[in-house]
């Protein structure tokens, strides 16, 4: 028998969109990585310049002479963005100078929207997104600046306007321009408002009208999920009662590939998480929006519910040994959080989508972190937790990794399937994993049910710089639901069943609603419809009473232990309510039926 319930403090998923490298949405996202699709490639000559810029033979070198050794990447399909601004009326020219993280977010903003059944509540929703890099658009504007200031100097040192050089600086200052400002654009009142990446969440609220708090939070690599985070945590305390969080990172640029070879942070030749050829990680594009909602009001307004938040951690390293090495100790502080938050057996948590970026510190560092929390938190079993990344199959999409990572455990949730990590020939020995807790997820599989509690799955995030984020999520699955309408009652049914409804069970109280009769009789006729042979009564009872409102002009309270005693109380209460015998309030309760009309009464 069941003893787990779902607590009161959960949080839904009841959205999920994005935009990935070979994936713009999550339902394309998920096949790519059943099949383990790997979408890293050369990058296209518009992102940076190989001629002058690729220097593959500085790697590992300790002066690369401000060259970048990789010229690999994962990007996604972010072309054209023209229809999504006319739907939105978004003027042309202000349309082109928005970067492309402000495009992508309301791609995926209104992908995600599509998905509800019931709008959000725009006063009480928020808005609440990773910030991203400073991206192509603000290049622009630094070189058109800069190129100013060398044109300004060029042309100030030279003899005179009359001599001979000034006529060839001039004119080696305009094939210049004409080459290195090609695809910049002048600096305009759009400007500021196009490349700002806090504008990003001004945009969603703009266009969709939403009222509730909206910010940008940026804690590097680990942005999304401290989005996430807020958002939870904001839901938790009544701050809003929807949010859209999330985010995206569509912005690559020479400086970036530039700085993080300089830091030997990047793969020359591949992403390769837990694997024994690992060397660094490889730039990805893309993100995604989820949408959050308290697990009542979810299961209220009739949601797809992805999965269920449960708990989440977030910290720093502190002192550690350097601001960009990642640390066991800050690891463990988090993970350890966020589980003691859930309140359950570390021991029933089978899958950990780790943040696996494929560097040769990182894997083993976040390995270790893991075996030592969940050690500390009483696992005695071996290999019983895979671990995967999904970075194997898109790179790493810096400050909305953490999105992916969610995105990717959810979808395993859903489709209670364990998913495969791409790129794993041999894993790396220095994990020593064997007398583990935990496996690496090489191949996919069907996970198994348990009977006691729901399948179970974490997602680590950590940012450069030392910010740690863990997040616990749940399946949701509706026997693990509190119920909160039951009657029990020894008595024996009244009615002699001829469906196969369950009549072992207790006295259920069904609630309908409605601003007049007509709608009231539509949600009985609604839950009525609904059922059917294999329909569990209880269940079907518990979510329609959390779309029962006492504010209607109309309520109706039905006791009865089958479809069929509620069938023969209802057309009682119909006939009274047509013949206006209400003033026998007196029959209507012995039979187990309670109407009210009018204003409700608080006390």
């Amino acid at each position: 028998m069941n003893t787990y319930f779902y607590p009161e403090e959960r949080i839904a998923i009841v959205a999920m969109s994005g935009l990935f490298p070979d994936a713009n949405n999550v339902n394309d996202l998920w096949n790519n990585i059943l099949n383990k699709k790997i979408s890293i490639r050369e990058l296209p000559d518009y992102i940076f310049d190989k001629e002058v810029l690729f220097r593959p033979e500085t790697f590992k070198k300790s002066n690369k002479g401000d060259k970048t050794y990789t010229k690999i990447a994962a990007i996604p399909d972010i072309s054209d963005y023209s229809v999504l601004s006319k739907k939105y009326k978004i003027p042309p020219f202000v349309a082109e100078y928005m970067d492309p993280n402000q495009h992508s977010t309301i791609y995926c903003v209104e992908q995600a929207l599509d998905q509800l059944k019931n709008k959000l509540p725009r006063e009480k929703t928020a808005v609440i997104l990773n910030s991203g890099s400073p991206g192509r658009n603000f290049e622009n504007v630094v070189r058109r600046i800069f190129f100013a200031r060398v044109e300004n100097e060029l042309l100030r040192n030279a003899e005179s306007k009359s001599s001979p050089i000034y006529n060839d600086i001039e004119n080696i200052v305009k094939r210049a321009s004409e080459k290195l400002l090609k695809e910049t654009r002048q600096l305009t009142e759009d400007s500021s408002t196009g490349y700002l990446q806090n504008l990003t969440v001004g945009r969603i609220t703009n266009i969709f009208d939403f009222w509730g708090p909206s910010y940008t939070v940026d804690s590097a690599c680990s942005s999304a999920m401290t989005a996430v985070s807020l958002s939870v945590a904001g839901l938790l305390n009544y701050e809003f009662d929807a949010a859209i969080t999330g985010g995206v990172e569509v912005t690559l640029t020479e400086v970036g590939l530039t700085a993080f070879s300089a830091i030997n942070a990047l793969s020359p030749d591949g992403s390769y998480p837990f694997d024994s050829r690992a060397n660094g990680f490889v730039m990805g594009l893309g993100g995604g929006i989820l949408v959050l909602k308290r697990l009542s009001d979810a299961l209220r307004d009739g949601d797809h519910i992805y999965s269920i938040i449960s708990g989440y951690g977030q910290g720093s390293d502190g002192k550690g040994k350097y601001i960009a090495a990642p640390s066991v100790e800050g690891q463990v502080r988090v993970i350890k959080n966020a589980i003691n938050m859930a309140d359950y057996s570390v021991e029933t948590v089978e899958m950990v989508e780790a943040h696996g970026t494929g560097t040769i510190v990182g894997d083993i560092t976040e390995i270790s972190a893991l075996k030592e929390a969940f050690s500390s938190l009483g696992a005695n079993k071996k290999n019983y937790c895979g671990v995967g990344s999904i970075k194997s199959n898109i790179g790493h999409l810096r400050n909305a990794a953490g999105v992916a990572g969610i995105i990717k455990a959810s979808l395993a949730l859903d489709n209670k399937f364990l998913p495969p990590t791409a790129n794993v020939k041999e894993i790396n020995p220095k994990l020593q994993i064997e007398e583990s807790p935990f496996y690496i997820l090489t191949e996919g599989m069907k996970w198994k049910e348990t009977p006691a509690h729901p399948r179970r799955a974490n997602i680590s995030s950590y940012g450069f710089g030392g910010a740690d984020n863990h997040i616990c999520l749940e399946e949701f699955r509706p026997e693990f639901l509190k119920k909160t309408y039951s009657i029990k009652s020894n008595a024996g049914s009244k009615s002699s069943l001829s469906s196969k409804q369950n009549s072992r069970t207790g006295e259920e109280v069904i609630l309908f609603s409605g601003d007049n009769f007509e709608e009231l009789k539509y949600s009985f006729e609604e839950f009525v419809k609904d059922q059917n042979d294999h329909t569990d009564f209880e269940k079907s009872v518990f979510n329609n009473n959390l779309r029962a409102f006492v504010d209607k002009e109309w309520r109706i309270a039905v006791c009865a232990r089958s479809l069929d005693e509620l069938k023969e109380k209802w057309d009682f209460a119909k006939k009274s309510i047509s013949e206006d015998r209400l003033n026998e309030e007196h029959i209507l309760k012995l039979k187990g039926i309670f109407v009210g009309r009018g204003s409700s009464i608080t006390s």
